[in-house]
């Protein structure tokens, strides 16, 4: 269950607090249940998966004019399914096949242990421009029709692809209750393909090669035979939308030799897109996360991060929305974490009509 908490204070550069200030909460609680069939019912490899979620609050970015949600949190005001579908494991788990409700945010474009430690929808989770550009690639708690093959040859290398229904994308509107289950492919099909390969990933391989640190490098894009509207707000629409991506992360340092403590620096990018149907055209990221910055912390977590959103020339009133933020996460028991944010906006929705944006907030993220 997460719970955040933002406060917004329009500014100038310097910063200059004016009377126009916000106060925003949301929530998210995600629950579910997994049924391994093999231990139940003798049926080897096979896994049964139900989960939902309960949204509530507001949202504070249309206060603040941004494009990137200030708050990843929130998802609407509403209880809904999120994920529904069976999971054939096999050769040893190196391959699976996953059929079902499924979540294409919940699988690809993400560094879960790194982006997690930020509020801001320019980092959380996923790389933004990838939901940003097509709602068929769906985050938590938005799923929809699909199948995934996943194959994890060993312990270096993973590679993946989906295809998921492309019609209807209103399934994340709150009255649909994640229970509308058309399913019409035939006006939309999307696809998207990843591999990740990461270095020393084991302890064991650490010691092999002492003097090397861990990282790993994620390519991945998706295509979408869909038509969307254009840009440009005439009501025509375009056909086709596809877009690659890049996600990499690195540890500079470490404390005591193959400790989880220590500094690692990522970064993540896209491009792609028709620049009549896609808003971000171009978008990149970049961050340090320092594992238990503090000897007697050592659980604690310090994410500082920047965002770069390039708009599409179909839109020339609207250039590059910078996002900067800071957040340093207390994890106070195994099921508690509370993590004080705080982010500043440069140029709001690429508008210079747009006042900068500073906010503060919280994240407080319980586990059962």
């Amino acid at each position: 269950m997460a719970l955040g908490l933002t406060i917004l204070h329009d500014a100038g550069f310097p910063a200059v607090l004016r009377a126009q200030q916000a106060f925003r909460y949301a929530g998210l609680l995600d629950f579910g249940v997994d049924l391994d069939m093999e231990t139940m019912a003798q049926i080897k490899g096979l896994w049964i998966h139900v989960s939902g979620a309960w949204t509530s609050g507001k949202d504070l970015t249309e206060d603040v004019g941004a494009f990137a949600p200030v708050n990843a949190v929130f998802s609407g005001d509403t209880i809904r399914l999120f994920e529904m579908y069976v999971e054939e494991r096999f050769l040893d788990d190196r391959v699976s096949i996953r059929l079902g409700r499924i979540s294409v945010g919940w699988e690809y474009g993400l560094e879960y242990d790194y982006f997690t430690q930020y509020m801001s929808a320019a980092f959380r989770l996923n790389v933004f421009a990838l939901d940003a550009s097509d709602p068929n690639f769906t985050v938590i708690p938005f799923a929809n029709w699909g199948a995934r093959l996943r194959w994890t040859p060993n312990e270096k290398w993973r590679v993946q692809a989906s295809w998921m229904n492309g019609f209807p994308r209103d399934f994340t509107a709150d009255d649909k209750h994640g229970v509308d289950f058309t399913f019409k492919p035939r006006q939309g099909s999307f696809f998207i393909l990843e591999a990740s390969y990461q270095w020393v990933p084991t302890t064991e391989q650490r010691h092999q090669h002492p003097d090397r640190l861990p990282g790993r490098i994620t390519f991945g894009g998706y295509y979408d035979t869909g038509s969307f509207e254009t840009l440009d707000g005439s009501g025509d629409e375009d056909k086709v939308l596809g877009k690659a991506y890049v996600i990499a992360r690195q540890k500079l340092w470490e404390p005591v030799f193959a400790d989880d403590r220590g500094i690692d620096l990522w970064t993540a990018g896209t491009v792609g897109g028709k620049r009549s149907i896609v808003p971000l055209t171009y978008f990149w990221s970049g961050g340090m996360i320092w594992k238990g910055p503090f000897r007697r912390l050592e659980r604690d977590v310090l994410a500082l991060g920047f965002a770069a959103e390039f708009f599409s020339a179909a839109l020339p009133d609207q250039t590059v929305e910078t996002v900067l933020e800071a957040a340093y996460s207390f994890n106070l028991t195994t099921w508690l974490t509370i993590t004080p944010d705080i982010q500043y906006i440069i140029r709001p929705s690429g508008m210079k009509s747009i006042d900068n944006a500073f906010l503060a907030g919280v994240l407080v993220y319980l586990t059962f």
